[in-house]
């Protein structure tokens, strides 16, 4: 196979002008790749190909179904689109849902997992709710954090036992979800109490969490959870050491380190529309648009201009904001114009910009023109969905998690095709 790369007006562009489709795999930037996951590439989107598969009619850039789910893990990337779920990236684990433990470099569909309503992506493992409710993992599973009652690592959606789920987040090493009735369950890991249930001891099932209020959100990061009720408040559990809880004093401690095993509230925090936590911080949009952070912040990842961890919500001052996302240990949001802003680590240019690639503890614009609706943010990468449906992804791209075809680094956002 011989590839080039040809950059037009800010996009990406593969040109495959051989493909082999009868090969096992083929080389490309050093690794082996299944051929048939080489795509000719032209135009791109978050959230899933179309009905048609790779390649079909339709494409984001040229007014195709809308993309309505869009989630990144650590080095791995998800999108729905017209109900269809498209993953790339690192495949170590499974997590990429295809049978084949094969980096994908460019968006493939994950046909097993049926019509897919919502996806989320964790350190290793992935989780969907189908339309019709059921609940699916797949992926990493040494912790049961895929729900089946295994520890078994599955490389294609495996049902999550119990009952069917509203909502799903998939972490480090658990999992929740919420049940149409607004209860919170969780399963996987439960070291330091991120079950909510009370104790320490795992779970290879969804187990019910103590979170006393009727819940619309739920929200997991590397070893903590957070849930967010009907009427805007917060309530988070699990390991609390560098202040990811949001409360500024009374956790125990869970294998030496601060912790709460049942959920508690976040410290005077009102009015909450949507929550997100990364590896050891936390993040809130209220209604009227404000963000808040809260936790490790060494990286600045809070946006408050410091790198001083924050045990209590702190205000990232200038920035009203309508979509937040948080990775490992960097911060995007959507202001209230459309303009992409991302902060803290910039290792691998996963904020999006040209610079010195020095971590910022204030929000840099991303550079990308137009209007953006949806954002998500991984270990060293992150995406963008831009009005019309173009999707755009920007960072370190080992594994191909950027989506463009290539294993190169992408420190300005470029154009995702199939």
């Amino acid at each position: 196979m011989r590839a080039t790369v040809a950059p037009v007006l800010g996009e990406i562009r593969v040109h495959v002008a051989w493909l082999f489709v009868t090969a096992t795999c083929i080389t490309f930037a050093g690794a082996c790749f299944f051929a048939d996951n080489f795509r000719k590439v032209d135009a791109l989107a978050s959230g899933g190909a179309s009905a048609g598969g790779a390649g079909g009619s339709g494409g984001p850039g040229g007014g195709g179904a809308a993309v309505t789910g869009l989630a990144l893990g650590n080095e791995h990337s998800c999108a729905i689109r017209a109900g269809t779920l498209s993953c790339w990236g690192s495949n170590q684990y499974g997590q990429l849902g295809d049978k084949a433990k094969i980096a994908k470099l460019v968006p493939t569909n994950v046909a097993a997992a049926g019509k897919v309503a919502l996806v989320s992506a964790g350190k290793g493992h992935t989780c969907a709710r189908r339309d019709n409710g059921e609940s699916l993992c797949w992926g990493y599973n040494i912790d049961g954090e895929l729900g089946d009652g295994t520890t078994t690592e599955k490389d294609t959606p495996t049902l999550v036992s119990g009952m069917p789920l509203a909502r799903i987040a998939a972490g480090g090493s658990h999992s929740c979800g919420v049940t149409t009735d607004g209860t919170v369950y969780c399963w996987g890991n439960n070291q330091f109490g991120q079950l909510g249930n009370g104790g320490v001891k795992g779970s290879l099932i969804p187990t019910a969490g103590a979170v006393p209020s009727t819940v619309v959100e739920v929200a997991v990061g590397e070893s903590h959870s957070c849930a967010r009720d009907t009427d805007g408040g917060v309530t988070c559990w699990g390991l609390n050491d560098q202040g990811q809880l949001g409360v500024s004093t009374g956790t125990e401690t869970c294998s030496g380190l601060a912790c709460s095993k049942n959920p508690v509230a976040v410290f005077n925090l009102v009015k909450a529309a949507e929550v997100a936590l990364g590896d050891y911080h936390s993040c809130a949009r209220t209604n009227d648009g404000k963000l808040f952070c809260w936790g490790a912040n060494v990286f600045g990842q809070l946006g408050d201009g410091s790198y001083s961890d924050r045990k209590t919500p702190t205000l990232v001052d200038g920035l009203l904001v309508t979509k937040i996302a948080v990775g490992r240990i960097h911060t995007c949001a959507i202001r209230d114009d459309g303009a992409p802003y991302c902060w803290g680590d910039a290792d691998g240019g996963k904020l999006g910009s040209i610079g010195d690639g020095k971590a910022k503890s204030k929000p840099q614009p991303v550079t990308a023109a137009g209007k953006f609706t949806n954002i998500a943010a991984g270990g060293n990468h992150t995406c963008a969905l831009q009005e019309g449906n173009t999707l755009f992804c920007w960072g370190k791209n080992g594994n191909g998690e950027v989506g463009d075809g290539s294993t190169d680094t992408r420190k300005v956002p470029v154009k995702i095709s199939w």
